[in-house]
């Protein structure tokens, strides 16, 4: 039991005890209250509780998956838009030197990222993303880490432990 919950929380994932003498009823709520998309159980106990709602669960991975894909494609077309701001001069002139224009920059998808932390994350709300959103984003991508290890350099960190925190709700 104490490895299978280190494994759990390991991997991110959460533990909800359930009891199975409880209700039927209320068992389901407590898993669809929680918002689990697996159970693992004993085979034995398995019988006694309440299946998951596949189509719920599926449903709204397939909501985050589609949200985190849009949340991208914005992210790319801002860092494409900001190669030809004033701000990337220094950039153009680089690629310039290297033989890519404006064509081959377009052919590659390059982009520009601009100083500051919270520039995309500032333009990724004005395109209507959500802080859970965006903190999914960040878990998602593998950035999380890097991110919070940054901010502790940062004057003004962004707090994105909390962040992702209200993700996790």
């Amino acid at each position: 039991m104490v490895v299978a919950l280190l494994g759990i929380l390991k991997a991110g994932a959460a533990y909800l005890p359930l009891d199975p003498s409880y209700p039927a009823e209320r068992l389901a709520f407590m898993l669809q209250d929680a918002g689990a998309d697996a159970l693992v159980s004993q085979q034995v106990v398995l019988g006694r509780l309440p299946a998951l709602s596949r189509s719920a669960a599926a449903g709204r991975q397939s909501s985050q998956r589609s949200r985190l894909v849009e949340a991208n494609k914005v992210a790319h077309a801002f860092f494409v838009e900001q190669l030809a701001g004033a701000g990337a001069v220094a950039a153009r002139q680089f690629l310039a030197e290297r033989g890519f224009d404006r064509a081959a920059a377009t052919d590659y998808g390059l982009g520009y990222a601009p100083e500051g932390w919270d520039v995309l994350v500032k333009h990724l709300r004005s395109k209507g993303f959500t802080e859970p959103e965006l903190a999914n984003l960040i878990e998602s991508s593998g950035l999380r880490n890097v991110l919070v290890s940054r901010s502790a350099r940062d004057p003004q960190p962004p707090n994105f432990m909390s962040l992702t925190a209200s993700a996790q709700k």
